[in-house]
């Protein structure tokens, strides 16, 4: 995945001097490993997993397809059909994801690059300890961590997302 990763940021980079990774939730995990890896001018991430058993990252993942779906306005019939594919995913995928997660905190020290880390008061606990795990361990000297009071998991489509943006941009424009 990682790989995969690289491959797209090297092409979409192509021509550009400086590169800002944003990631949110497994994109965020995705984005902490390319900040170790690659040279980027500023890293922003949003709802990142510390930890999460392959059992709950399925469910996760099929719970957010139900939401986006709904979001869609499908019908429940129409959503129960489309869902049945991740229903019967194995679980190898994650745990070859749950392992990529625990490597990508174990190497937070590699990241230098200036980084905001993000998370919703009205997400998972998990996420607001793993937005402080991950403050205290990345080795940036520039670096903010900040709460959004009514924000879930998904914040860029949440009650948040104005201030969310604007907090972004003023990231970018300050780095």
């Amino acid at each position: 995945m990682a790989r995969f990763a690289r491959g797209l940021l090297f092409s979409i980079a192509q021509g550009y001097k400086t590169i800002t990774i944003i990631g949110l939730s497994v994109g965020g995990v995705i984005s902490l490993k390319l900040a170790q890896e690659e040279k980027i001018e500023r890293l922003i991430v949003m709802s990142v997993p510390k930890d999460r058993t392959p059992e709950r990252l399925k469910q996760r993942l099929i719970d957010y397809a139900k939401a986006y779906k709904q979001l869609e306005g499908k019908t429940s019939e129409e959503i129960k059909k489309e869902l049945l594919p991740f229903q019967e995913m194995s679980l190898h995928s994650f745990e070859e994801f749950q392992r990529l997660i625990h490597d990508t905190m174990d190497k937070l020290p590699h990241i230098t690059t200036p980084v905001a880390i993000y998370y919703g008061k009205k997400d998972d606990v998990l996420y607001e300890k793993s937005a402080n795990y991950i403050y205290e361990q990345v080795s940036s000297s520039v670096k903010k961590i900040k709460s959004f009071p009514n924000s879930t998991h998904l914040m860029t489509l949440g009650k948040d997302k104005d201030s969310l943006f604007e907090e972004v941009l003023s990231f970018i424009k300050s780095t």
